[in-house]
């Protein structure tokens, strides 16, 4: 028969199990379940927010020629 302090630390071990189980179980149940869900379409972009609109419509302050062989 066992005595009473190793009774007690098999509940121990087994609460401390269960406290560090539980949690863990649940997150893994969570991230499976949002794994099931199909990705839905990608997401058109706007072509008027994007840079190249916004660098090929800059108001040109100045210009200046760097190859005055082609003139």
């Amino acid at each position: 028969m066992r005595n009473r302090f190793e009774r007690y630390s098999s509940r121990t071990r087994v609460l401390q199990f269960s406290v560090t189980a539980v949690p863990f179980l649940l997150c893994l149940a969570s991230s499976l379940r949002a794994q099931e869900t199909e990705p839905n379409m990608p997401i058109r972009t706007n072509a008027k927010d994007g840079a190249d609109f916004r660098w090929l419509h800059n108001k040109v302050l100045d210009s200046r020629v760097l190859d005055s062989t082609h003139q």
